[in-house]
């Protein structure tokens, strides 16, 4: 199937439209990445436009845009924020190279304070989100995308950057965060339920496995204030791969449940080897619906994929590779079979 983009430039306040570029201008493709508890990768584009061009300033945003088969319409696939410009100028040829950002990336320039207190993390998010709203206005959410966790935990008081802050809340839990083309914020569990049915050698192209053990940990030892220790143990990872420990300094941990929810949530990740799939989808599928945090089912195989996560889409023209969740073990299933 034949894809075209065109992209749009608008203020930096997102309200005005400055310039919209033709496909037939875009010179270079469009590839990105995406990842599931970060977002959107950086963007290269490169374009026929005059050296001289006034179309193009510092946190402009731009929008892609691309032409949908499937739906025979335009559909933005990703947003991000102009941080260089490089222009150039050859004979009979004039180019500007604009090299830009993720729109939460800004979450690690603003600093956020907060206080101890017995909190559900997805109400603390929230917050963060607020306040990050009234300082650079391009994130937004709604209560659909922020699920409860139903569990209070408690967290110290500290003075991080706001993607810090948000991280190190989410890691007391298995929810997962993002944000998508939209500038929509998600914190939510895994769905439960597979979002897309892939089909293989139709949909898929090539189903590939590796597996590494080199950042398993089955002893933590979390230190809060006044060199409190506080120690956790993996047995069955123990007896299976020796000990290997980790120690983390994590004050903000004040509670037994805050540090229990943490631990528990590294064990999660990193307690046994990591199984790691990768599955490259052609274009007869639909491929901009394909999304981090989004479960897939794959059907015409000899072995069971079914809800397996996605944890990073690396996109192009032509086709999408998916890395699946490590810790949900597609490897097992092939050794066990």
């Amino acid at each position: 199937m034949t894809t075209q983009y065109q992209i749009k430039v608008y203020d930096s306040q997102w309200t005005n439209l400055i310039k919209t570029i033709s496909p037939k201008d875009i010179i270079s493709d469009i590839s990105f990445s995406c990842q599931i508890n970060w977002g959107q990768g950086e963007l290269n584009i490169e374009i026929n436009d005059k050296f001289n061009s006034s179309y193009y300033s510092y946190w402009n945003i731009v929008e892609v845009m691309e032409y949908s088969d499937f739906y025979k319409a335009w559909r933005n696939i990703y947003k991000w924020y102009i941080s260089q410009i490089v222009r150039e100028q050859e004979i009979n040829k004039e180019t500007i190279t604009l090299t830009c950002l993720w729109l939460a990336s800004l979450l690690q320039s603003c600093i956020f304070l907060f206080t101890t207190t017995n909190i559900d993390p997805a109400n603390l998010i929230k917050t963060i989100l607020d306040d990050f709203d009234s300082k650079i206005p391009w994130l937004i959410w709604y209560g659909s995308n922020i699920d409860n966790f139903w569990q209070v935990l408690n967290i110290s008081t500290s003075t991080w950057t706001s993607l810090d802050t948000i991280n190190t809340v989410a890691k007391t839990t298995n929810f997962y965060r993002y944000v998508d083309q939209y500038g929509e914020f998600f914190f939510k569990a895994k769905p439960i339920v597979p979002t897309h049915y892939l089909t293989n050698q139709k949909d898929i192209e090539r189903i590939s496995l590796s597996e590494d053990g080199e950042n398993i940990v089955n002893r933590i030892i979390l230190k809060e204030y006044f060199d409190v220790y506080h120690t956790y143990d993996d047995i069955p990872s123990q007896t299976q791969y020796w000990l290997l420990e980790w120690y983390y300094p994590k004050p903000e941990l004040v509670n037994t449940a805050s540090r229990d929810a943490f631990a528990q949530s590294e064990f999660d990740r990193n307690s046994t080897t990591k199984k790691k799939t990768s599955i490259v989808v052609n274009n007869k599928y639909d491929l901009v619906t394909l999304q981090p945090w989004q479960t897939i089912k794959v059907r015409n195989f000899d072995y069971s994929i079914d809800n397996l996560q996605i944890n990073k889409v690396q996109y192009s023209t032509k086709r999408v590779t998916l890395d699946l969740e490590d810790y949900i073990s597609f490897g097992k299933l092939l050794t066990n079979n």
